[in-house]
């Protein structure tokens, strides 16, 4: 991807507030429901499903910075835990930091990846308007009423970013 598309997009798809099952459900997206693909009925993300309805934020010139700033520092956090450990594997990795958001660990190797996404979220929140970290029933309520007002004003998707 070119850098401007990588960090204006990747960022915000990459923040912990974009891949929420239970918004896709309100909104009538049943990222559940896919077609089989070998083993089992494994969710597929399916761009006009999941990507075109989404309601992006349209953050300010400083937001984007912002964004950018601390979605570099999560990519250079990933590369440093993944070199350091032949063995890591990004499923791992994320595996690790959703535990550590039930069970904070300060001397995890991951806590810095923890703290980098957690920095990102705070900066993706800041470009909606709202505070970080959103309890997941009260983030899923906001994004759903953004997502049915935008829809109200504009049949057509339009992203803000």
């Amino acid at each position: 991807l070119k850098n401007s598309v990588r960090y204006r997009y990747l960022p915000l798809l990459t923040s912990f507030l974009h891949p929420r099952r239970d918004f896709w459900k309100l909104s009538g997206t049943e990222l559940a429901n896919s077609a089989a693909h070998g083993v089992g009925n494994d969710p597929t993300y399916v761009a006009k499903d999941c990507f075109d309805p989404f309601p992006f934020p349209c953050p300010t010139d400083d937001q984007r910075a912002e964004i950018e700033k601390w979605a570099k520092h999560v990519v250079q956090v990933r590369e440093y835990l993944m070199t350091a450990d032949p063995k890591a594997t990004l499923t791992a990795l994320y595996n690790d930091v959703v535990k550590l958001r039930a069970a904070p660990d300060a001397t995890h190797p991951a806590n810095a990846l923890k703290t980098a996404h957690d920095h990102l979220d705070k900066a993706v929140a800041a470009a909606y308007g709202w505070t970080s970290p959103l309890e997941d029933d009260e983030l899923v309520g906001k994004l759903f009423e953004l997502n049915k007002a935008r829809q109200a004003t504009s049949p057509t998707t339009q992203h803000g970013v």
